[in-house]
């Protein structure tokens, strides 16, 4: 779907180009002063349709998860909340190299650690990723 419904009615998603997302996320920093900022650059980011979301984390997973960890925690557990983003995130990880399907399985596990609650349904998308 190409839109986003919003207070204000259906609006086109801003972002549609991956590169724009995988630019932005490493501007997420956990020992950051205004976390109002951090949260601004991320719904930036999820304003974008499940593909162009997916590919721009995906690629810029590596650097983020050395870089803000609990920013690469907290997309990924705010991915596991939707159903049509994980399914598509799931879909493009498993198009992509290795060292990044390890890295997510990495940061899934340790959301897992952190939300016991998500636990179960971290290990069903950890057993859809290919490795």
């Amino acid at each position: 779907m190409a839109y986003l419904s919003s207070f204000y009615g259906t609006v086109e998603y801003p972002i549609k180009d991956a590169s724009v997302v995988t630019a932005l996320l490493p501007l997420l920093d956990d020992d950051a002063e205004y976390m109002e900022l951090m949260f601004s650059i991320l719904h930036a980011v999820e304003a974008s349709d499940a593909e162009a979301y997916s590919w721009g984390v995906i690629n810029a997973l590596p650097e983020l998860w050395k870089s803000s960890p609990d920013w690469a925690r907290t997309i990924h557990g705010r991915i596991l909340n939707s159903p049509t983003y994980l399914d598509t995130y799931l879909r493009v990880l498993n198009q992509s190299e290795e060292l990044k399907r390890r890295v997510a399985k990495d940061i899934f596990l340790s959301v897992s650690a952190e939300q016991p609650e998500k636990h179960q349904k971290i290990m069903n998308a950890i057993s859809m990723i290919t490795v």
